[in-house]
């Protein structure tokens, strides 16, 4: 029998813009699930995939005040396309 276990996690994200210096915030939101053997298992890994998700994945949000794009959101977005065109060139 497997368990399966799910949640949403919300959070706020700050960031410092390296175009004018301002600092912003913006709310963090990503639905989580986990599977398991036992009920306590697929809670566990819910947890992990949460933490995953606070850690690797960034929403792509301009500064409030000058409009720029953070290096890191933009950098995040391309590693994960080039980590895509790789894989599937390496498979064909």
């Amino acid at each position: 029998m497997s368990y399966q276990a799910s949640g949403t996690i919300k959070c706020w994200k700050k960031y410092d813009c390296l175009g004018c210096g301002a600092v912003f915030r913006h709310r963090f939101e990503r639905a989580v699930s986990g599977q398991g053997g036992t009920a306590e298992q697929a809670e566990a890994n819910a947890q992990q995939a949460g933490i995953a998700a606070l850690q690797n994945q960034v929403d792509t949000i301009p500064c409030p005040e000058c409009g720029r794009v953070q290096p890191r959101m933009v950098g995040h977005d391309k590693n994960n396309t080039h980590f895509g065109l790789t894989v599937s060139f390496l498979i064909a």
